[in-house]
C-alpha cells in the first residue's frame, strides 16, 4: 500500500496527501511487485533495485543510481516470535522521500505523529532520525 505524507514545516504532524509533490515522503508497507511498479513509474530507479525490497533476506547496503541513493536496512520485528530482523529500504530521490518495507512498521509511526520536529523536506535529517531509530531498537 502507497501512502504520501508532506510536512513542510517542523511543526504539527505528517499530512497525508493524494498526490506526489517534491518533498513528499511516500511511504510503501506490505509491499507488492505492483507497488514497486508505480514507485518505477515516479521515479525511474530500475527495476532489478527496487525488488530487492521484496526479499525478506535481503542484506543491509547502500546502492546509488543516477543521482539516488537506496539504502537496504534491517531493523528488529515484531510480527515473528523471537529474535528477527525486517527489510526497510530507504530511497533518496532529489524530489522525494521513500520507504519501502514488507509489512507494517511501526518503527516510523512514531515519526509519522511528530516525534521530531523535522519536515518532509528535511531528507537528510529524516534519513538520520530514521538510522537512529533503528539503532536504538
Amino acid at each position: 500500500m502507497i501512502r504520501a505524507f508532506y510536512k513542510p514545516s517542523k511543526n504539527g504532524i505528517f499530512q497525508e496527501v493524494s498526490d506526489f509533490r517534491k518533498g513528499t515522503w511516500i511511504q510503501v508497507t506490505d509491499a507488492t511487485a505492483h507497488d514497486l511498479d508505480q514507485i518505477m513509474e515516479i521515479t525511474d530507479i530500475d527495476y532489478t533495485h527496487l525488488k530487492d525490497s521484496l526479499d525478506r533476506y535481503e542484506l543491509p547496503r547502500v546502492e546509488q543510481e543516477d543521482g539516488n541513493i537506496l539504502l537496504f536496512t534491517r531493523h528488529p520485528s515484531t510480527e515473528e516470535h523471537g529474535l528477527y530482523t525486517t527489510v526497510l529500504t530507504i530511497i533518496l530521490t532529489s524530489d522525494y522521500f521513500i520507504t519501502i518495507s514488507l509489512q507494517k512498521n511501526d518503527l516510523l509511526e512514531p515519526i509519522l505523529q511528530g516525534e521530531w520536529r523535522i519536515s518532509s523536506m528535511q531528507t537528510s535529517k529524516l534519513l538520520f532520525h530514521i538510522l537512529l531509530k533503528i539503532t536504538h531498537n
